[in-house]
């Protein structure tokens, strides 16, 4: 939204979206976003080597899901695995019973594609960069940021 339709709005007149979602959906939104927390602070508080072979994946039933590049280094996490549980359950006031990993390389490949959003003019990709500047999290952020870029490609396509 502009500014200038920003002074000459009633803010009064709109509810923000997250305000006229059902409680049921704003629930399960809460819970996600926390669960992404978690994640991301278990990575943040992955040391040396692990942070290289290991990525917590998602929560389920208390237990959560990590996976790794190479067996042995699940091995060596279970090691870790009760000092990472207590600093997240004492973090988080939560009580998870368990980090299970699985192998599973493919979460560690690099694709070497040409990203849509390098593919926009200049003047586009600011005004996406702005339109996202408020989203912390750089994965999800670069997401969105191709997946706006593609629509863009895509329906510029359309009208050749």
């Amino acid at each position: 939204m502009s500014k200038k339709r920003d002074k000459d709005t009633n803010k009064e007149d709109f509810k923000s979206f997250f305000d006229i979602l059902p409680e049921e959906i704003k629930s399960k939104i809460i819970k996600k976003i926390k669960e992404k927390e978690i994640l991301n602070y278990l990575s943040s508080i992955l040391e040396g080597n692990f942070k290289n072979h290991i990525k917590p994946i998602y929560i389920k039933n208390d237990v959560i899901h990590i996976v790794v590049d190479n067996p042995i280094w699940g091995q060596e996490f279970l090691f870790y695995k009760e000092h990472f549980l207590k600093r997240i359950n004492f973090k988080y006031n939560e009580n998870f019973k368990d980090i299970s990993y699985k192998f599973s390389p493919k979460y560690f490949l690099t694709i070497s594609k040409i990203d849509s959003f390098e593919k926009l003019d200049k003047e586009l990709q600011e005004n996406i960069e702005n339109e996202l500047s408020e989203i912390n999290d750089s994965d999800l952020k670069n997401r969105l940021k191709n997946l706006m870029a593609s629509i863009f490609l895509s329906n510029k396509q359309n009208n050749k």
